[in-house]
């Protein structure tokens, strides 16, 4: 009896399992094995007649080890957006391959997802697939050159199918020379100037690959080729044939003239008849792909050449408009030409002419040139002549005398900068020099940038600084009649140089003062004379920095007013 009791529980135990196994869901991630193993294009591919299409199938190959009571519930692989049921090509019990005829426009990747639905489980694979083959099939060929102009042309590339290839690897190269055929693939190796018109443009449907080649010269061959580059290494897969158009000679024309010469400057008349290039371009002359007239100049033809030009201002129709050159040298020959660009090609010129700017009177000498250890003091005179009213172009600088000075000739760079005053008589201080050491200098009299008068060059040596005591006296004028004006020094010191002078002054209303300037600037003295008294005094300075100073001595005077200053001592 107790085996029997034994025997029914172990069946009952065993029949309760059974149930429980039966209730299981099926698959699962242990009890089934998926995998969509590849996906791929079938070697069947063929392009369609017209070219614009080809047809393929797709490959997805489906593994499956699992339970085989447990059936696909459902299969489908979506291709470029749309949906194919693919369950009746797969079984549960041993997967398979599933086969999609479909029809493609173009060489662009195919996505492709595939999923497989297993009781309440879902297996995912998505890819993307390129139809590598077709883009080795295209035929390209470099095209005709048509709708030529003084400065472009549209270049064409022949294609059979062009949409099985990306448009940006398409280049078309342009050269003023032959290239060196066959192109050397490996090297990318083209002889002549070459010109990449790598934005290529078309409608790949109607088989138009075209590149507009602007900014081109006048008048003038060009060759052209093809060739597609694989854009993984740049290496030239590709290439067409050399063919060559010549852009057309342009009518317009530049004429110019000289309708003043001045000093520092000359008026230039220009006259511009666009001819054949009205309507190639833009009246917006700051666009570079639109018309610029430049007006070239120089003191020789090299100059001219080496120039890069004035930009000037005009709506280029049939018209008349004045250059103005500027910051010209006095008595300088001069060559100039304009010329009208379209973006960057050269599209007409004029004659080149030449002129002489107004031969300036102004003379600059050297009067004194005073040398110590590490300084000296140039005095100079100068004649404005007809420069008298001369400013630069800005229309707001003075003109200026500047100081360039160096051990060599050939270096001298530029010292000091003042302004020409209204006296004739000036000085200039060079300071931080070497001991019994040789100098260059030379002096120069401004306008903005134009010459108007220069010394020669000449030299002094510096002292030995045991040789320097005493500087002297500088000699102001004494006044005693109804004026006022104003005196300019200049002085070179040392740290530790000393300024005295002494002065008298009378009658009350007058004055008399004397302000430095430089590195430092001070008040040196700043007095009124009194009623027929005589007010006397002197001044003591000491120099704080070492530099190039000046004095201004400035006095006014009523009638029967008297100011001496005997002299001004400076010790170094």
């Amino acid at each position: 009896m107790k085996n029997v009791i034994k025997l029914l529980a172990f069946t009952i135990a065993t029949l309760a399992i059974s149930i429980l196994n039966s209730c299981t869901d099926f698959p699962d991630e242990y009890a089934v094995k998926v995998s969509i193993e590849e996906i791929s294009l079938k070697d069947d591919a063929e392009l369609s007649e017209d070219g614009k299409s080809y047809t393929a199938t797709v490959l997805i190959n489906f593994n499956i080890i699992q339970n085989s009571l447990n059936e696909i519930s459902s299969a489908i692989v979506n291709i470029n957006g749309e949906n194919y049921d693919v369950k009746n090509q797969i079984t549960a019990s041993k997967g398979g391959v599933a086969e999609i005829p479909c029809t493609f426009k173009s060489q662009a990747p195919i996505n492709v997802s595939a999923t497989l639905t297993i009781a309440k489980h879902t297996f995912d694979k998505q890819t993307e697939i390129s139809p590598k083959e077709f883009a080795d099939k295209v035929h390209l060929n470099t095209g005709n050159a048509n709708n030529i102009k003084p400065c472009s042309a549209v270049l064409h590339v022949d294609a059979n199918y062009p949409w099985f290839v990306n448009i940006n690897d398409i280049y078309i190269l342009i050269s003023t020379e032959p290239f060196n055929i066959p192109i050397n693939k490996e090297t990318n190796k083209f002889k002549g100037n070459i010109i990449s018109c790598s934005s290529m443009e078309g409608n790949l449907d109607d088989y138009q690959i075209y590149c507009n080649a602007n900014g081109l010269n006048s008048n003038t061959t060009y060759y052209y080729q093809m060739v597609r580059i694989d854009p993984s290494n740049s290496k030239v897969i590709q290439a067409g044939e050399t063919k060559s158009f010549k852009t057309l000679e342009v009518t317009a024309k530049i004429t110019t003239s000289i309708s003043k010469t001045n000093i520092t400057s000359a008026n230039v008349d220009v006259t511009f008849t666009p001819g054949n290039l009205a309507g190639l371009y833009t009246k917006n002359n700051s666009n570079t792909d639109g018309g610029r007239m430049i007006c070239h100049i120089g003191k020789s033809l090299k100059d001219l050449e080496n120039s890069t030009g004035i930009l000037l201002n005009s709506d280029y129709t049939n018209v008349f408009y004045p250059c103005y050159l500027s910051e010209l040298d006095a008595s300088t020959k001069y060559y100039y030409r304009c010329d009208f660009y379209i973006g960057e090609g050269l599209m007409c010129s004029s004659e080149v002419q030449e002129f002489t700017t107004v031969k300036s009177t102004a003379t600059l000498t050297i009067s004194n040139t005073e040398v110590f250890d590490t300084h000296a003091m140039i005095r100079c005179e100068l004649d404005k002549g007809n420069t008298k009213n001369i400013i630069s172009s800005s229309g707001t600088n003075t003109a200026k005398i500047k100081l360039f000075c160096g051990e060599s000739k050939n270096e001298m760079p530029l010292i000091h900068t003042d302004n020409a005053y209204s006296n004739n008589d000036f000085s200039l201080g060079i300071v931080d020099l070497q001991e019994n050491k040789k100098y260059y200098y030379k002096v120069v009299y401004y306008a903005g940038n134009s010459i108007l008068s220069q010394t020669d060059i000449l030299e002094f040596t510096t002292r030995n600084s045991s040789d320097i005591t005493n500087l002297g006296s500088l000699e102001v004028e004494t006044t005693n009649s109804y004026s006022s004006s104003h005196k300019y020094y200049t002085l070179v010191a040392r740290k530790g140089s000393v300024i005295t002078f002494k002065y008298s002054i009378n009658q009350g209303g007058h004055s008399l003062s004397a302000q430095l300037s430089g590195r430092s600037s001070i008040t040196l003295l700043n007095t009124h004379g009194k009623n027929y008294d005589w007010t006397s005094g002197s001044v003591y300075y000491v120099f704080t920095e070492a530099g190039s100073y000046t004095l201004d001595i400035s006095y006014s005077l009523a009638k029967y007013g008297h100011i001496q200053i005997p002299a001004i001592t400076f010790i170094y």
